[in-house]
C-alpha cells in the first residue's frame, strides 16, 4: 500500500470531476486552482470524439471518483484499522500494559479521524 499512497501524494490533487459535454468530449479534471467560481482545473485525462458509449462514462466517472484525495483517506482508514486490530488483540491476550491501552486509543481516535474525512469526502460530493 506504500506505492498507492506515493501514487497518490505525486499526482494531481483532487478532488476530482468528470466533464462530459454536448461534443461527447469527457474530461476528468482535477487541482482547481483559484477561489472564484470560474476557477480553472487541470485536465488529468480526456477523449475526444462524438461516440455516445456508456462504457466510456462509466469509465471517466470512476476514475474521477478514485482521486488522491479519496484513496489517500481509504489508505488512512486501512492502516487505523490494522493498527486497531492489533492493539485489540493484544488487549484481548490479557496482557496488556499502560502503552498498549494508550495505542488502541490512539487507533480508535485515528480511525474515527480517517473515517469522518471520508464521510465529509462524501457529503462535498453528494449533490
Amino acid at each position: 500500500m506504500d506505492d498507492l499512497r506515493k501514487l497518490a501524494e505525486a499526482a494531481t490533487p483532487g478532488p476530482w470531476k468528470f466533464d462530459d459535454d454536448a461534443m461527447g468530449c469527457r474530461a476528468i479534471k482535477g487541482g482547481k486552482s483559484g477561489s472564484h467560481k470560474q476557477a480553472q482545473y487541470t485536465e488529468i485525462a480526456y477523449t475526444v470524439g462524438l461516440s455516445n458509449d456508456e462504457r466510456d462514462r462509466a469509465n471517466a466517472a470512476y476514475i474521477a471518483a478514485c482521486s488522491p484525495d479519496r484513496i489517500l483517506n481509504l489508505l488512512d482508514v486501512v492502516e487505523a484499522s490494522k493498527h486497531l486490530r492489533y492493539c485489540t488483540e493484544v488487549l484481548l491476550q490479557g496482557t496488556p500494559h499502560a502503552g498498549h491501552t494508550e495505542a488502541t486509543a490512539k487507533a480508535v481516535e485515528a480511525l474515527r479521524t480517517a473515517l469522518a474525512a471520508l464521510e465529509a469526502e462524501q457529503k462535498e460530493r453528494t449533490p
